[in-house]
């Protein structure tokens, strides 16, 4: 009974890391469009289940041969540095806000692209982490996207999906007002954001190693148990001869 009550607590262990491991994670998506030859195409960058994050940093990459990144503006985040690499077809981008955004779906920036020739370009998040107002670490889900560039013609830049173009027009009406905002965030929680970022990835680190021990070192207590209550079933009992 001992090794029963052994095996069921350490299931139960398992399956309550597994569910804690399994929570919700927000997401980073980039939408699909379509553009004509020569014209620009403002392309957000969207969190979804966003509420509790404060910032953030992605690095995008694309085909420079058929794209060009014109510009990179903050939207719900307003604090926003970023790197645009056009030689090298890819853009790094960093934001953050003082608090928690504090709704379901938020835009990290925007990036302005503008189509140099004739083809499709991935749009391809190689690598993205986000941050809550404590500077605790979130790796989220990924959902690429892409941009197609038809031949030349005076049609305005369109999106494939219709929402995303209202996102659009809805942000770049809104621009002025968000940069704006961006005194409000004091020096020393830019500082502490970004410095935060290397520690809190080693401690991330360090918390998967220990996980791993653990799922390890249960998996081992439930096979030994196994195999003890396996061999006292089996064990025949010994004969004693009569004198």
């Amino acid at each position: 009974m001992r090794l029963l009550a052994i095996i069921l607590g350490a299931l139960l262990l398992l399956s309550s890391i597994g569910a804690l491991q399994g929570q919700v994670k927000p997401t980073v998506s980039i939408e699909s469009y379509q553009i004509s030859l020569g014209s620009t195409q403002i392309i957000p960058i969207i969190i979804k289940n966003a509420s509790l994050i404060a910032g953030g940093s992605v690095n995008i990459t694309f085909n420079r041969s058929i794209l060009e990144v014109m510009e990179v503006v903050a939207d719900d985040f307003p604090m926003i540095t970023s790197n645009i690499n056009n030689s090298r077809g890819f853009v790094v981008i960093s934001a953050i806000s003082a608090t928690a955004i504090g709704k379901d779906e938020a835009i990290l920036a925007n990036i302005t692209v503008r189509g140099i020739s004739v083809g499709e370009s991935p749009l391809t998040i190689t690598w993205a982490e986000l941050s809550d107002e404590n500077g605790s670490l979130i790796t989220p889900n990924i959902e690429n996207g892409s941009v197609i560039v038809s031949g030349a013609t005076t049609t305005p830049a369109t999106t494939v999906t219709t929402t995303v173009t209202t996102t659009a027009t809805q942000v770049t009406t809104a621009t002025a007002t968000i940069i704006s905002t961006v005194t409000a965030i004091s020096p020393t929680t830019v500082i502490r954001y970004f410095t935060s970022i290397t520690t809190r990835i080693i401690e991330r680190r360090i918390i998967d190693i220990f996980y791993t021990i653990i799922v390890a070192g249960l998996t081992a207590i439930i096979l030994v148990a196994i195999f003890l209550i396996i061999s006292r079933r089996t064990r025949r009992p010994r004969l004693v001869g009569v004198r």
